[in-house]
């Protein structure tokens, strides 16, 4: 399902760069999503850093069994948040690699 879905939007993307008119419309359909992400996912990202950082410390006065749970899920949660960084920061990129006809970077600022 979700590799036929890849396929359908990245065909609808090429499409969209034939037609002038729909592909403008994508472009600040997607504008708008990349601007409100840029606002929105560092904070999201920073809560999510914070409380796995909480967690660990909590997880520092439990008993051992709980505190290795504890700790593995805070350890899971703060590759997230840098792998998730990473990707932020990485996906305009590939966006302009597979559309070449898109500069996001630059119209989106």
């Amino acid at each position: 399902m979700k590799k036929s879905l890849f396929v359908f939007a990245f065909l609808a993307l090429s499409m969209a760069s034939a037609f002038d008119d729909l592909s403008m419309r994508l472009q600040d359909l997607l504008c708008g999503v990349v601007t409100m992400l840029k606002d929105i996912f560092p904070m999201v990202l920073l809560a999510a850093f914070v409380l796995a950082a909480v967690i660990y410390g909590i997880a520092q006065m439990l008993p051992q069994e709980i505190k290795a749970r504890a700790q593995s899920w805070a350890w899971h949660s703060i590759i997230f948040t840098i792998v998730a960084a990473i990707l932020f920061y990485v996906i305009p990129y590939i966006i302009q690699a597979l559309v070449p006809d898109w500069d996001l970077i630059d119209m989106c600022g």
